[in-house]
């Protein structure tokens, strides 16, 4: 594969990435900040979603991004998934920060394929930062992350 197209290609990787994890990112924010009433949680998912975007600058610069982005020529952008269903507000917390934290190791085997090993460290930070964070937002399961949302759900809003 000629240089440009796979430097395009793995652009489209960290685009897409760079989007997918900013925007698990964004509704774990929302359900700490509005649902759960979780100020100082809701803060750590907002500069871990900054941090994701500071990590990307280093990876490649917005118009290199916009630049490799293909939306119509995706053959994926039709794939759905069925039977996915959020009934609580923890259960969409849980799939948002599983999904940031993939992404987000996605976004760090990209910057080693780019040649950029400060941008995949600053990815690997974000990366066990999501992990802690998805731990204090998900506490009290017994270290059974699945089975916390429904109790998140059940509980009333706690501060912090």
């Amino acid at each position: 594969m000629p240089g440009a197209v796979k430097s395009r290609r793995v652009l489209r990787v960290a685009d897409a990435n760079l989007n997918r994890a900013s925007e698990g990112l964004r509704a774990a924010e929302d359900v700490l900040r509005f649902c759960l009433d979780r100020a100082a949680l809701s803060r750590e998912a907002r500069l871990a979603r900054h941090a994701v975007r500071a990590a990307g600058q280093v990876l490649a610069s917005d118009v290199a991004l916009r630049r490799a982005r293909d939306a119509r020529g995706d053959v994926g952008r039709r794939r759905s998934t069925p039977g996915t269903r959020r009934g609580t507000p923890g259960e969409m917390l849980a799939a948002n920060l599983r999904r940031a934290q993939e992404s987000v190791r996605v976004l760090e085997e990209v910057a080693h394929i780019a040649g950029r090993p400060r941008a995949a460290a600053l990815f690997q930070a974000v990366r066990y930062r999501l992990y802690t964070l998805e731990q204090r937002a998900l506490a009290g399961a017994g270290g059974k992350t699945a089975a916390r949302p429904a109790s998140l759900a059940a509980k009333s809003p706690r501060r912090g």
